[in-house]
C-alpha cells in the first residue's frame, strides 16, 4: 500500500506495565516485540507517519524506535495516566495532519486490512471519529479527526472516550472482519493468549467467521453444511495427528467453515478464495479455492485434501457415504456428460484421499465419524427438531425406605413403567 501522509499514527507506550512483570512495548510477540508488531501493521496498511509516546523506561524503548526509524515523544507527565500521553502526541501534530489513529501498545495485532478500512471509509464519509467494531462492539485503534479535538481540555473525566462520547460531529462504527480490535494483554493471562494467536494471525477466528457470514449474507443452510464440515476436518485431522501428521486443526476449522463463502456464485471456490485472500487470510483462500476442483498436486494429506474429501461427506448438514452423494450428482446432471465426467474425476480423487488415510489409520474413515457423530453439533435445516428433556419414572425402593441418588440406577416401580410407556406413546412432553 502506498503511505498516507495526511493520516499519523500515535501509539501509546508510556504506561508502568504494573500487572505485567515486564515493559510491554518489548515483551515478544509473533516474530518481534509488542511495539515491532504494531509499527509493522501501520506501515503494511499505509500509515507512514508513526509516533510512539514514551514515558516509563523511556531509555529502554528509545533504542527499538530508532532502529524502526519512528518518532519518539517522551511524556513527562506520564504519571499522571493515559490523557496526558494523548495531550503530548496531539501536540506533535502540525496543521498538516488531517486524523489520526489512537492506539495503545497493549492492542498490537491489529489487521492492516482494518487499517486501511477505516483510512477507505474516512475517505468516503469523512466522519469526526471512525470507530472499528466485530459485531456492534467497539475497538482499537478510532480513527479520529485533529478538528474534533481541537480544544481538547487539560484535564477531561472519563478521559478522550468520554470527551468523544460529548462530540456532536457526525461519527461512523465501521463493522470489520477483526477480533484482534477488541484483544489487549493487562495480564500475564492475555499476554498468552495472544502470543498464541500472534502465530497464526492469518487464520480467522471462530467469531470472526460468524462476521464473514454476515457480511456476506450467507444462507443458513450453508452454515449448517460448513459448520458440520469444520466440525468433520478437525475430528479427522486429530486422528490423522495422533497417526504422526502435524495438521493445523485452527486452520481446518476456518476453512471448513468460510469453504462456502460465496456459496450460490458462479465459480464460488474461486470468489471465495479472492476475497479471503485480498483480507490476508491466504493460507485458508488457498484450501477455498481448491475445494470443489481435483488440486494440482500429489496428495499429501494436507489441510487441502482433508476439506476437499470431508466436503463430499457432507450433503447439506448430513453426513452421507461418498456412494450417496456421487448418486445424487449423476442423477442431477444426467444428460450432461461433460459435467458427469468432471464429477466422476473428482470423486475418484476425493476416493484416493480416503484410502490413503485408511491405509494410515487402520481403520475405515466411516468408523471414524461413526464414533463422533453423536457429538457433533448438527442441527437439521430440513425439518425442526425438538429436543425433550424426561424426568425418570418412578423408582421401586426398599422397605427400610433408604434413597441412593447417583450412586446406582433402581429398578421402575409399575407406576415408573407406565410413566414411561405414556411418554414414549405420546412422543414425550417437554419438561
Amino acid at each position: 500500500m502506498t503511505g498516507n501522509k495526511t493520516i499519523a499514527a500515535l501509539v501509546l507506550a508510556a504506561g508502568y506495565s504494573s500487572r505485567m512483570g515486564g515493559l510491554k512495548p518489548l515483551l515478544p510477540l509473533g516474530q518481534s516485540t509488542a511495539l515491532e508488531e504494531v509499527v509493522r501493521r501501520f506501515r503494511q496498511a499505509g500509515i507512514a507517519d508513526i509516533r510512539v509516546v514514551t514515558g516509563h523506561r523511556a531509555e529502554d524503548i528509545a533504542p527499538v524506535l530508532d532502529r524502526l526509524g519512528v518518532r519518539q515523544i517522551f511524556n513527562p507527565e506520564y504519571d499522571k495516566g493515559m490523557f496526558s500521553s494523548i495531550r503530548a502526541g496531539l501536540g506533535t501534530l502540525g496543521p498538516g495532519i488531517e486524523a489520526f489513529f489512537l492506539l495503545p501498545v497493549d492492542i498490537p495485532l491489529i489487521r492492516p486490512g482494518t487499517i486501511a478500512a477505516l483510512v477507505q471509509a474516512r475517505r468516503q464519509h469523512n466522519a469526526d471519529v471512525i470507530y472499528p467494531c466485530l459485531e456492534g462492539r467497539r475497538g482499537h485503534p478510532p480513527l479520529i479527526s485533529t478538528a474534533c479535538v481541537a480544544d481538547l481540555p487539560q484535564d477531561q473525566a472519563g478521559g478522550l472516550r468520554a470527551y468523544l462520547a460529548q462530540h456532536d460531529g457526525p461519527v461512523l462504527d465501521l463493522e470489520v472482519l477483526d477480533e484482534f480490535i477488541l484483544n489487549d494483554f493487562d495480564t500475564p493471562e492475555d499476554y498468552h493468549r495472544l502470543q498464541l494467536i500472534a502465530t497464526k494471525d492469518d487464520i480467522p477466528t471462530e467469531r470472526e467467521c460468524r462476521a464473514f457470514w454476515t457480511r456476506y449474507h450467507v444462507p443458513q443452510n450453508v452454515i449448517a453444511h460448513s459448520r458440520l464440515v469444520a466440525d468433520l476436518a478437525k475430528t479427522l485431522g486429530l486422528h490423522l495427528n495422533r497417526a504422526g501428521f502435524r495438521l493445523d486443526i485452527d486452520l481446518l476449522a476456518a476453512a471448513g467453515l468460510l469453504h462456502d463463502l460465496a456459496k450460490g456464485q458462479r465459480h464460488h471456490a474461486r470468489i471465495g478464495a479472492e476475497i479471503l485472500d485480498w483480507l490476508g487470510f491466504g493460507r485458508v483462500a488457498r484450501i477455498v479455492a481448491a475445494h470443489t476442483d481435483m488440486p494440482q498436486k500429489d496428495l499429501s494429506l494436507d489441510e487441502s485434501d482433508l476439506i476437499y474429501l470431508v466436503d463430499k461427506f457432507a450433503a447439506g448438514d448430513r453426513i452421507v457415504q461418498l456412494e450417496e452423494r456421487l448418486a445424487g450428482s449423476w442423477i442431477r446432471f444426467a444428460g450432461r456428460p461433460d459435467i458427469l465426467q468432471a464429477v466422476a474425476r473428482r470423486f475418484e480423487y476425493a476416493q484416493a484421499i480416503k484410502d490413503h488415510m485408511e491405509e494410515v489409520l487402520g481403520v475405515p474413515v466411516e468408523d471414524v465419524i461413526r464414533r463422533v457423530e453423536g457429538d457433533l453439533p448438527i442441527a437439521s435445516l430440513d425439518e425442526p427438531r425438538q429436543i425433550y428433556l424426561i424426568r425418570p419414572g418412578a423408582g421401586r425402593h426398599s422397605e427400610n425406605g433408604r434413597r441412593y441418588i447417583g450412586q446406582m440406577d433402581l429398578p421402575l416401580s409399575d407406576v415408573g413403567i407406565s410413566q414411561v410407556e405414556s411418554s414414549r406413546d405420546s412422543h414425550a412432553h417437554p419438561a
